[in-house]
This record gives structure tokens, sequence and C-alpha cells, in this order.
């Protein structure tokens, strides 16, 4: 059996959310150099918790309940986080999304199946898409390289399955202006980075809207990027449901 390392960081999954403290790792595990480095994502609106295998190995090392019964990554979070990305024996790679067989819903289950081309030292972000019962993969190359350390960087995804949406992003501090308005985004479309002035001071504000009517559906508020990182506003949820699962926006950071 291949070993699978969980590189850069040693930590549970969590759920992601809009605003949160990003910290860098204190402890690291040397990673192979003819490895390949993936970030899970559970982007499936109403989805059971899954884990990820990799060539039929678990690849999201996710803690067990106190019940002893085997947990797994539940909606609108990533494996690891908040930031890292397990590392695994490149190549074509078989990726499987297994229901736990002690959840509630569909036990045992593959829910996704894909494989898929990983090359050695690269970093990836796979991401289940659209509803449990038709889940599909989507599958986006990160590139973890900083041409300007006062800087930091951020692309823009929308993880909707079938609608498109807009996305604004203003600076509210003060200083030199920033606005950034991405009309319409397309459905699992993932955009390159660019760069956003960074540092003490520096605060945005990112509105989510309905690419058709404008109405605002969701927000993220100061928003304060640290130099040299590294950051996704990813848009998930269903096009026509309501409650947690309704069009909202959030971020992570890749490195």
């Amino acid at each position: 059996m291949k070993k699978i390392i969980s590189g850069l960081v040693i930590l549970v999954t969590i759920v992601m959310s809009c605003d949160k403290t990003d910290t860098i790792p204190e402890r690291y595990t040397a990673i192979p150099g003819a490895n390949t480095n993936i970030k899970f994502l559970n982007m499936s609106p109403g989805s059971p918790q899954v884990n990820f295998f990799a060539n039929s190995t678990k690849a999201s090392a996710i803690a067990s309940a106190s019940s002893g019964a085997e947990a797994g990554i539940i909606y609108n979070s990533a494996y690891p986080a908040p930031i890292g990305y397990a590392t695994l024996p490149s190549g074509s790679i078989k990726i499987d999304a297994v229901v736990p067989a002690a959840s509630t819903v569909m036990p045992g289950a593959t829910i996704m199946s894909t494989t898929q081309p990983f090359d050695a030292a690269k970093f990836y972000t796979l991401v289940m898409l659209d509803t449990f019962t038709k889940a599909t993969p989507l599958v986006v190359q990160d590139d973890p390289t900083v041409p300007d350390a006062t800087k930091a960087y951020f692309r823009v995804a929308n993880f909707l399955a079938s609608a498109p949406v807009k996305v604004e992003i203003s600076k509210t501090s003060a200083g030199y202006p920033y606005s950034k308005t991405f009309a319409s985004l397309g459905s699992k479309t993932v955009l390159a980075y660019d760069s956003l002035g960074a540092g003490s001071g520096q605060i945005y504000k990112i509105l989510l809207r309905n690419a058709a009517t404008d109405a605002r559906l969701d927000s993220i508020i100061n928003f304060t990027p640290a130099m040299a990182k590294k950051y996704t506003f990813y848009v998930r949820g269903g096009v026509a449901t309501t409650g947690t699962t309704r069009p909202l926006i959030g971020s992570y950071t890749n490195f």
C-alpha cells in the first residue's frame, strides 16, 4: 500500500468561513520530490460527509468521531485545512469520494469517482461539485509562486453547478483605491491569480451578486490579506436552494 502523507500541515478539517485568521504552520513534513499535492474540497450542497481515496488508499485522514464512528469531510469544508495540501505519489490517480459506513445517508456509497493525471511537484485543488446524487469533479492546478512578496494574490472561483455569478471586490480602507468586477463568472470556473495590495490597514469588501438581476446575495467584509499569501474567493451552493446551501461566498488560503 502506498503511503500518503499530509504535507505542509498536520491539521483536522474545519468548516471554511468568510473571516478567518491566517497562520503559518509550525510543523512540516518533508515531501518526496516525485509526489504530487492535492487539496480536497466538498462543495456539493446537501451532501453527506465523505472521505477521499486515491487509488483505493484513504487520502483524507479525518479523525474518528467520539463514538468511534468514522468521520468525513462535510459540505463547505476542505482537507487539509485551513491551509496545506495532501501529498501522495504522482501519476494517474483514481479519486473516489466515499460516504463513511456509519453515515445515515447512503452509507458506504461512492458518490463521485474520477481518474486524472497529477504531475510530480505540482499543486492541485480537487472540488466535488453539484448535488451529491450526481456529484462531479473539478480539478484545477494551483500556482504556489509569489512574484512580489509585498503583495497578496487572489483568484475567484464559481463552484455553482449551473449558473453564472457577479463578484465585486473593492478596497474600503484609506490609501490608493481598488475596485474590480467580475461581471459574469461562469459556473465551474476558476480564474487565474491576480495581485492585491496587502499588509496592515489594507481592508477589502467582496460582494456576491446575481449575474442576471444584480441582486446582492452575500458578502465578505473586512477582508485583510497578508503579504505573500495566495487566496481563493469561492462561490458555493445551489441555484434553487435556501438556507446554508443557497449561493454564498467564502474564502480559503492556498499558500
